[in-house]
């Protein structure tokens, strides 16, 4: 260890005491992981329409004489990494924690870490992705308690409604039902009669949800024209 040298006017921070400190290397805001984490499945469907609506939605960042990457845009690279965080979840019943360093190995992205971030940013600040950042004890005791290391994200795949309202306006145009999710009658005939009764539980959510919907909306449209009725004054 190279000693400082004391210098006139120079003030030195006072050494923090040893209660509190741990030189564990956690990031601020990670909580703590451990096997017991819920994950919301992913269907195949729905990662389906997920990456078909930020393929799109993709276009639609880039200006004329601008390349993907650019700032305010998503690069290709990014809906690769995307592709394999929802094939993730689709496989591991919506469990995705893939560390940094594994898709940026030569298996499956092959490139820096730096970029893998980079990535990750772009698919934040447009809406696809979040991720809740973890630690795990490491079974060591420590001064303050038990030590901790840092471990792989959470990752969350997302559907924005700006990218789920492009792929209506393309479903529209193309002569199909605007609503992705809900499933043709063509595509009916040629379902197995356990995926035809998934697939009218969907409908019937689908319809439940614009139902109440629209219930809503009709209460706040009461309830307004009743405040800007004036009261009916007495003969």
């Amino acid at each position: 260890m190279t000693a400082i040298t004391a210098q006139p006017g120079r003030k030195f921070r006072a050494a923090e005491p040893e209660s509190r400190r741990t030189f564990q290397p956690v990031r601020r805001g990670s909580r703590w992981t451990n096997h017991r984490e819920r994950w919301a499945t992913l269907s195949r469907k729905e990662a389906n329409l997920r990456i078909f609506a930020l393929e799109r939605y993709q276009v639609t960042t880039r200006k004329a004489g601008q390349r993907f990457g650019a700032e305010g845009t998503i690069s290709d690279g990014a809906v690769k990494l995307f592709r394999i965080l929802c094939n993730m979840a689709v496989k591991h019943g919506g469990r995705v924690e893939p560390s940094v360093a594994w898709l940026a190995s030569e298996r499956v992205l092959n490139v820096p870490m730096k970029v893998i971030h980079k990535w990750k940013a772009q698919l934040q600040e447009h809406g696809f992705l979040d991720w809740d950042r973890r630690y795990v004890e490491t079974g060591r005791q420590g001064v303050r308690g038990p030590q901790v290391a840092q471990t792989s994200n959470a990752y969350i795949t997302k559907l924005p409604q700006k990218a789920l309202d492009l792929v209506k306006a393309i479903r529209k145009g193309m002569g199909l039902d605007p609503e992705p999710r809900v499933v043709s009658e063509a595509e009916l005939a040629v379902l197995s009669p356990a995926e035809r009764r998934k697939a009218d539980r969907l409908a019937e959510q689908v319809a439940k949800d614009k139902a109440r919907l629209e219930a809503a909306f009709a209460a706040m449209n009461a309830k307004r024209e009743a405040a800007e009725t004036p009261p009916e004054v007495p003969d």
